[in-house]
């Protein structure tokens, strides 16, 4: 946990924190409490490319990964009362946390959209659809209407992911949150084991 807020959690914060002019647009509308921005309609986003976007997307969805492993043992003590019990180990696959933790990012990502709870708090941050496009350079962009089409499965290209860059303006922006939050968890974790 240590070396994750560390090495990986704090520098991404400080990193983003130096370019957050880039994300304004779509802070403001989740501070006006727009949940879904590609709801909205014709949004556009002048202060960021859209392959910059992407990388910082992806970087996130990475980094946050680590994250979200303290998230769902914090998240099974609520429930369960153990860290080890989720509610519904058959549903991903994860029987305690050291398998949970074994899974792939996108396997974790899919077990805990299982649970209320923790869906709406990662409120749509960590999309497999959009991170597989990206990961597979399978995603096309159109700089006038900046609308995405993101390829999520190789194997079927027919399978699409419609999306805006604004949207993922707005999840590089509710990652950054979610970093912050488990960086801050974190660090508490490890304060309190010395």
């Amino acid at each position: 946990i240590s070396i994750w807020y560390k090495e990986k959690a704090l520098p991404y914060i400080a990193q983003m924190a130096d370019e957050i002019q880039k994300f304004i647009s779509s802070i403001i509308y989740a501070s006006a409490g727009v949940g879904n921005v590609k709801s909205r309609g014709d949004l556009k986003v002048v202060t960021i490319s859209f392959d910059d976007a992407v990388d910082k997307y992806e970087e996130g969805y990475e980094i946050f990964a680590n994250g979200l492993k303290i998230i769902a043992g914090l998240n099974n003590i609520v429930e369960n009362g153990n860290i080890n019990t989720f509610t519904n180990p058959k549903l991903g696959g994860a029987i305690g946390i050291t398998e949970f933790a074994s899974l792939s990012v996108g396997k974790m990502v899919e077990h805990l959209e299982n649970y209320t709870t923790m869906a709406d708090y990662l409120n749509g941050a960590m999309n497999n659809k959009i991170r597989n496009a990206s990961t597979h350079n399978s995603i096309t962009y159109d700089p006038i209407t900046q609308e995405v089409l993101c390829y999520y499965n190789p194997a079927d290209q027919s399978k699409v992911y419609n999306t805006t860059l604004m949207e993922i303006c707005w999840l590089c922006y509710l990652q950054l949150l979610h970093i912050i939050d488990a960086t801050l968890l974190a660090r508490k974790i490890v304060e309190k084991g010395k």
